[in-house]
């Protein structure tokens, strides 16, 4: 997902695939284009229907600075420890 922010970030188009397929076009939104009030109330909308549900924003970034664990130990870690010390 954050490669895919960082895409539209800095302008580009990401299209989505479906079984090699395109189906949609992610495009960012011009500036100035939306305002933070109608954002917010689409965004309202959208969580009255349940076809959003906004989270409460707390985990997010950890998910981004930890990598997953076995025994204690970053699973990333041990993978290099493993090339560097070979088969």
């Amino acid at each position: 997902m954050y490669v895919v922010m960082s895409i539209l970030g800095g302008g580009g188009t990401v299209r989505i695939l479906l079984r090699g397929v395109p189906v949609a076009d992610l495009v960012p939104i011009e500036a100035g284009s939306i305002s933070s009030r109608s954002a917010a109330q689409s965004l309202a909308d959208l969580e009255r229907r349940s076809i959003l549900r906004r989270g409460s924003g707390s985990a997010w970034g950890e998910r981004l600075e930890r990598g997953p664990s076995l025994r204690g130990h970053s699973v990333i870690e041990d993978i290099r420890e493993e090339r560097e010390g070979g088969w």
